[in-house]
């Protein structure tokens, strides 16, 4: 059901999450979640964050308030933040929850079903971050 096909642009490689994906693309017309290094490991610093977003089905972290991560390890201080609704890039509303990470001018936000992938596929997203850090 979940799985992730690695890609490149311009040198720079990327993830991209696929989802049953004629369902996806045919049925309820949802992008598809792409990322990069630092938004991969944005993603593994949330994880826990990620985790209990699917475990509650949606319902936790608390609405609308900013989470500050550190990682020590992977020197990384991110925020994330859940929302009861989000829009789509042609203004219709959705309401399911919806987790956005960010560090500064970067971020990816998704619904509950592309966390669940996330959590899946997790170990893939950490050998991609193994493979092309610097």
């Amino acid at each position: 059901m979940y799985s992730f096909e690695e890609n490149s642009v311009g040198g720079n490689p990327y993830l991209e999450l696929i989802i049953d994906a004629e369902k996806i693309d045919k049925v309820n017309k949802v992008k598809r979640l792409q990322f990069g290094i630092k938004k991969a490991k944005m993603i593994m610093n949330s994880i826990d964050q990620i985790k209990l977003f699917c475990d509650t089905n949606g319902d936790q972290p608390t609405p609308n308030s900013k989470i500050c991560i550190r990682n020590k390890e992977n020197d990384i201080i991110c925020y994330c933040k859940k929302y009861n609704s989000f829009k789509m890039p042609y203004g219709k509303e959705i309401y399911k929850p919806y987790l956005k990470l960010w560090i500064g001018n970067t971020n990816i936000g998704f619904g509950l079903e592309k966390a669940k992938g996330i959590l899946f596929l997790r170990n893939q997203i950490e050998d991609f971050i193994a493979e092309y850090s610097q």
